[in-house]
This record gives structure tokens, C-alpha cells and sequence, in this order.
């Protein structure tokens, strides 16, 4: 009789398995409040490891542990076999985490980590479209982030993007550099549920430890693949060296949103284009190429240069005509356009955009700003994006050399207005 019961318990024992019923077995829990954090404080750092074997990881951060973190200016680092993830508390300080602490119940941010669907990324991840592109994606390489806010230890929130972003290091092995994958220019790509499209996120490769570290805001699926169409010896443009802007360019260019000309030149000097601008700053916003929508512009045609990117910037509401479905991608822009361009640019980002009252008094010649673009130049200079040339002087009107775009586009960066 006992022999019987037991071999009943070990088939229930499988039976609920397979439904499911264990699967809180295959992730490692991590529940973090003041006293672990306090305990575990290393000066302003605190690290905990999830070294287990189980592909899925989730840690729970109580309210107090997250005020004790902002008040103490102290970074938070979680350690996983394949995955590094370094928090910044302020990440969960968005408007949902404000909203919780109002219902007067205990409030937790929660962050997951899991192994990535690999048939999802083989299926969105059309080979012949992105291969197109230049894009060639790391064999088995792919992880889902997700973060929640929970109040009374429920989900109340799911996030899909933080306020600050978090830096994941991670090691891919070299068995999935497969094919023409090209290490020296991985970068990581997420996965944009609604337009199904994969979104460049940047990165950092160090090929030796077979290492990618990047920041991201943004949460869901991301995988990784090499941008062939860099070219290669990045940082080796012949015509910079010196240059006031040569440190920006060269910034830029590690980014890949830059690339030298012929004979390895950027020409830093030369006036640039419209379409030169608009695919500078489509790089910049990462923003998806490969429009499927219709082209509203008479002279800019599939095959023409930058026509993909000013085909993005106009599915994302960027980029405006110069009237009768015209475009003009090969006419000097002019500064107050530039502007303009940078102002539709930070509410694309979600920024908040304003002006101080006056802010253009200090220009002699202000009159001569297009009454279309005032409201734009006085926020792109209110955001410290653009400024005006001699003191004293806008000249609305004027060109801009490509050194000086890359600069202003460098601002944009550096001031958080994009990531």
C-alpha cells in the first residue's frame, strides 16, 4: 500500500508540474527593504547576487528601501550568471510611484529579468528585411525586462519605461556570433510592440570578455545585432583632427549616428542639407527606418540618399515640407529650422517644452525670426540647445556647417533631453 502511494504522489507530482502548478520554481526571488540594504551597504553602492540557474529573476523593492537609496545617493547592483543590472532608485520615481503612495498602502517597485523568447525574436526579427539594413542578430542572445509598481503587494502599475535608466552588462557567449555578425559593432535592439519594429538602444562592446553594456529606460524584449553598414576603422576620419567640434564628431560617430564621407572625411566645415540633418537627428531619436507609410514628398524617392531616415522622420512627426509636397533634402538648413526640428524632436520624447518670457530679447535681430519660428527658437535656446552667434545675433536665416550640427546634436544628449 505504501509503494502504491507513493508512485500516486510522484504521477501528481508530475501531472501538477506540467500545469504549472511548481512554476514559481523556475525564478529566483529577491526581496529587498531598509534593513537588508543598511546590512548589505558597501559606501554608496549595494550589491546583491541571483546566481542560481533559473532563467528568470525578480526583485522586489519596498518604499522604504527605495527613500533610504534616494536619501543615501546610493546605487543599487544586482549580479545574475549572464546579466548585470545597475539600478539608479530613482528610476522608479515616475508618476505611477507617486500615484501608489497616495492609496496609503505599502508600496514596491518589482523588477524581472527573464530569458527572452527566442521563437518571438526569430519572428519579429525578419532576416531578409533587417540583413537589408545591415543588421545581423546574435544567435540565442535575447532577454525580456519588465518593471511594476505593486501596492499591498499587487500589481497595480506595469512600466514601460523608467524615469532613469538602468545599465545592464551582458555576457553573450561566442558561439552566437554566427554568420556575418560583426562583434565590433553590437548593439542592443528592443522590440517595439506596437509598430513592430526593432529600436537601436546603443551599447558598448567589450569583445575580449565578450561583454555588451548599455543603458536603457525602455522596458520588453531586446536582443542584440551588428550594424554592418558602420564602416569600419571608426574613429579614423582623416579631416577632424584638431577641429574645435573633433571630440563631438568623434562622440557621435562612436554612436552611429555620424559617418565619414568619402575618402574616411566628414567635412566638418560644409554647409549642411536638410536630409543630412533630418538622418542625423533620426539616429539620434533611434528611431525605426524602413517606413511602410506613404511618401508625402514629390522629390525625395526610395533610392534617393537619407531616404529612409527622412521617410522615419515623417512617420514620427518630425519632419514638415517647404510646401507643394516638397522636401528640398539638398537646400541648406537654416538655424531657425534647425530649431523647429528640435523642438518637435523633445515632444516626440516626452518632454515638457516651454520658453522663459524674453528669452530672445537678447538678440539684435530677433525681428528677423519667421513669426512660424519664434515660439521654436526661443525654446530650443531656453533648453540650452542652440545658442545664438556673437552674443548678440541669431541670424535666423543663416546655414549651419555640419560641425556645428553635430554639436548642437550632442546638447540634445548630454542635457537628458534624449537618451
Amino acid at each position: 500500500m505504501k509503494k502504491f502511494c507513493a508512485a500516486i504522489l510522484v504521477i501528481l507530482g508530475v501531472l501538477l508540474s506540467t500545469c504549472g502548478v511548481f512554476a514559481a520554481t523556475e525564478k529566483e526571488v529577491l526581496r529587498l527593504d531598509e534593513e537588508k540594504i543598511i546590512n548589505n551597504q558597501d559606501g554608496k553602492k549595494v550589491s546583491f547576487r541571483m546566481m542560481d540557474s533559473r532563467d528568470t529573476k525578480e526583485v522586489f523593492i519596498n518604499d522604504e528601501a527605495v527613500n533610504y537609496l534616494i536619501k543615501n545617493s546610493m546605487e543599487l547592483t544586482i549580479y545574475t550568471p549572464k546579466v548585470t543590472m545597475t539600478v539608479s532608485p530613482q528610476a522608479f520615481q515616475v508618476s505611477e510611484w507617486d500615484a501608489a503612495l497616495k492609496t496609503g498602502e505599502p508600496v514596491s517597485a518589482k523588477l524581472i529579468l527573464a530569458k527572452g523568447n527566442l521563437g518571438k525574436v526569430a519572428e519579429k526579427f525578419d532576416d531578409w528585411y533587417y540583413n537589408q539594413l545591415g543588421l545581423y542578430r546574435l544567435s540565442n542572445v535575447a532577454y525580456d525586462l519588465s518593471a511594476q509598481i505593486l501596492v499591498a503587494g499587487v500589481k497595480k502599475y506595469e512600466l514601460e519605461e523608467l524615469a532613469e535608466p538602468l545599465t545592464l552588462e551582458v555576457n553573450y557567449p561566442a558561439s552566437s556570433v554566427v554568420g556575418l555578425v560583426q562583434e565590433d559593432h553590437l548593439g542592443g535592439y528592443f522590440l517595439n510592440e506596437d509598430s513592430g519594429k526593432w529600436l537601436y538602444a546603443g551599447g558598448e562592446v567589450n569583445s575580449k570578455d565578450n561583454i555588451i553594456t548599455l543603458s536603457v529606460s525602455q522596458t520588453g524584449l531586446f536582443t542584440f545585432c551588428s550594424d554592418n553598414k558602420q564602416e569600419s576603422g571608426k574613429g579614423q576620419i582623416s579631416d577632424i583632427a584638431g577641429h574645435w567640434a573633433e571630440s563631438d564628431i568623434l562622440f557621435m560617430e562612436s554612436r552611429n549616428i555620424v559617418r565619414e564621407l568619402e575618402e574616411n572625411k566628414f567635412y566638418p566645415n560644409r554647409e549642411i542639407t536638410r536630409a543630412e540633418f533630418v538622418a542625423f537627428l533620426v539616429r539620434t531619436l533611434k528611431l525605426p527606418v524602413g517606413s511602410q507609410g506613404s511618401n508625402v514628398f514629390q522629390d525625395v524617392l526610395p533610392g534617393s540618399p537619407y531616404y529612409q531616415e527622412i521617410m522615419a522622420g515623417a512617420d514620427a512627426g518630425l519632419v514638415s515640407g517647404v510646401g507643394n509636397a516638397k522636401f528640398a533634402p539638398e537646400r541648406k538648413i537654416t538655424r531657425e529650422e534647425i530649431a523647429a526640428f528640435f523642438v518637435r524632436a523633445l515632444k516626440h520624447s516626452g518632454q515638457t517644452v516651454q520658453a522663459e518670457s524674453g528669452v530672445l530679447s537678447r538678440f539684435d535681430d530677433q525681428s528677423g525670426i519667421s513669426s512660424w519660428a519664434k515660439d521654436s527658437v526661443a525654446m530650443a535656446v531656453h533648453a540650452g540647445l542652440i545658442n545664438g552667434r556673437e552674443a548678440n545675433l541669431f541670424v535666423p536665416k543663416a546655414a549651419t556647417t555640419r560641425a556645428e550640427a553635430v554639436v548642437m546634436l550632442h546638447r540634445l544628449i548630454e542635457k537628458g533631453k534624449v537618451f
